[in-house]
């Protein structure tokens, strides 16, 4: 009800028209559609009527459709008034459309001329997918992306090719938030009510048919779910960079991702919104409809109540969300949270993650920082790998050292890992815990963006389904499920390297489809020397991080990790 009853509010209409000449570039597969991609083209090709796309011949002004734009507030959105380039239709939504009368006088033209560049189209599919892999809330399903034309969308401002994304609909905080800084154009004063009394609207409607305590339900709910998203962030060392009540859902759920990042630990990367600012984000959105509720019904919520459980939430989900770092998924990992163990490690694992300087930095992360997170768990793993006790005067080192053995014996036991099995729990331990620490940086922005950014730069457009497949494939290895039988090193360019826990063999599978079997992993060092350039994807090497695991788990510390050299060198 609470839904539908905004929504009556927020709409606004929009008349567009058919556009030909476009074709699909991607398709989410993992969804079930009905549709074929014909058909899916010709259902989602639509532009905003008198829009600024440059080729005037391809949008039929006889073809017309009566869409609806998106009302919203809260910070974030400039002078905007909502959702300046995106249309509802049906059960989705076309990003990209063209401007419509929420664009506002004086905003940015990067943020008010209505398209969508290729460049952040593919970054945002990317971290999607990601994502909607990771996190235990997830993230907004896009369906698709649709070319539209070679030059009408701006990157960096210059003219870049355009294209439709189509995506799901959902319900956001800023629905129920006054937009304070919207800058109606004077053409489009006559088209819809003042923001105040969409607001004002919207409230009483809420008085008068006795949904306020389904809103505190609502919000109950909203708060719940982003504690869990959001301690999973800081666990897994991701910001969203722009999160604002616009880019997150009633369930939690973030969407516009195209500027997400995984950071260096410590650093506190943001753009609009930073890592160790996010957090107080959904509890700013939450005083914002106390004060709401407060003006237009009369009613004075008890606000401390539900800013204190929001607290007690995240920290609480920050335990078990935990399990990420080590590959464990959410059911396994709520059930390990409830021990002493477990609680150890995590507790040290947090306060680590919650260091740093509050000060926003733009600087890029890059895969040559300093990161202490991935040196102490380097540092860490191969003490307990190689039996090597920690020498050097660090106290905290040593206790999470003993702590993390402590887990690793009880997971092990809880596991039915015993005997000779419980060394190959420990190796799989060790890969799939480094390979979400390290080999995240993969997903930083700055490679990921350069990526996409040198690919359109050289007109291959048609590549984009290949880009984001592949990324996705990585993202599949990277953050393979602990318990999985065998643990991939690598996969790319029809090179994979496993380990077999069930035979404690290392394995190699080449690009003519021929297998080989090691005992000794350090064996797997002349097939990487052979041929380098099987190890670089992207522009991204793995080659690297192949050969300082090789060397952590062959007790060879000089040529490790820096976490490892540093303290056994």
């Amino acid at each position: 009800m609470l839904i539908e009853l905004a929504e009556s509010f927020n709409q606004l209409p929009v008349e567009m028209n058919r556009v030909s000449g476009t074709h699909l570039l991607w398709r989410n597969q993992s969804i079930n559609c009905e549709m074929s991609d014909d058909e899916f083209v010709d259902n989602y090709s639509w532009v905003v009527k008198d829009n600024s796309f440059a080729d005037k011949s391809r949008s039929h002004p006889n073809i017309t459709k009566t869409m609806f734009a998106e009302r919203y507030g809260g910070f974030g959105i400039g002078t905007n008034g909502g959702g300046a380039r995106v249309v509802n239709f049906k059960n989705s939504q076309i990003k990209g459309v063209g401007a419509n009368a929420l664009a506002g006088d004086g905003a940015l033209r990067s943020h008010s001329y209505g398209g969508l560049d290729i460049q952040g189209a593919i970054k945002e599919v990317i971290y999607s997918q990601l994502l909607n892999k990771i996190s235990p809330v997830g993230v907004q399903t896009i369906n698709g992306l649709i070319f539209l034309d070679n030059k009408s969308a701006l990157h960096n401002d210059s003219a870049t090719p355009s294209v439709l994304m189509v995506r799901e609909l959902i319900a956001r905080p800023s629905h129920f938030l006054p937009c304070l800084n919207f800058r109606l154009k004077p053409e489009h004063r006559t088209l819809m009510r003042s923001d105040y009394s969409r607001v004002l609207g919207i409230y009483q409607g809420i008085g008068k048919q006795a949904l306020l305590s389904e809103f505190y339900a609502l919000i109950q709910h909203f708060l719940d779910k982003c504690a869990d998203q959001l301690s999973f962030f800081r666990m897994a060392r991701l910001s969203h960079n722009a999160l604002t009540p616009s880019n997150i859902s009633m369930d939690g759920r973030v969407l516009d991702t195209a500027l997400c990042s995984f950071v260096v630990s410590g650093t506190n990367y943001g753009q609009v919104t930073s890592y160790f600012e996010e957090p107080s984000t959904p509890a700013l959105i939450a005083k914002d409809w106390f004060y709401l509720i407060n003006k237009f019904l009369f009613e004075e919520p008890v606000a401390e109540h539900f800013l204190m459980l929001y607290e007690e939430k995240f920290y609480q989900y920050a335990h078990v969300n935990m399990g990420y770092v080590f590959g464990l998924d959410r059911e396994m990992s709520t059930k390990f949270s409830s021990t002493m163990e477990w609680k150890k490690v995590s507790s040290r694992l947090l306060s680590l993650l919650s260091m740093g300087s509050p000060t926003k930095t733009s600087t890029l992360p890059t895969v040559d920082s300093v990161d202490f997170v991935n040196d102490i768990l380097t540092a860490s793993l191969y003490s307990i790998m190689n039996n090597q006790d920690i020498n050097k005067a660090s106290k905290f080192l040593t206790e999470f050292t003993q702590d993390l053995n402590s887990l690793l014996i009880m997971m092990s036991e809880s596991l039915g890992w015993h005997g000779q099995s419980e060394k190959s729990f420990y190796k799989t331990f060790t890969i799939q815990t480094l390979k979400r620490a390290i080999l995240s940086s993969y997903f930083f922005i700055t490679y990921i963006g350069r990526t996409v950014d040198d690919n359109c730069a050289t007109g291959s457009i048609e590549n984009t389904a290949q880009i984001i497949n592949e990324n996705d494939h990585i993202s599949s290895w990277i953050y393979e499920n602990l318990l999985s039988e065998r643990s991939t090193l690598y996969s790319g360019n029809g090179v994979t390297f496993e380990y077999s826990s069930e035979t404690d063999e290392y394995l190699y599978h080449g690009k003519d489809g021929s297998e080989q079997r090691f005992c000794d992993i350090a064996s797997l060092q002349s097939i990487i020397d052979a041929s380098v350039n099987d190890y670089i994807v992207q522009r991204y090497d793995f080659a690297p991080f192949l050969k300082r695991l090789i060397a952590l788990l062959s007790g060879d510390a000089p040529n490790s990790f820096n976490g490892v050299k540093n303290v056994f060198c």
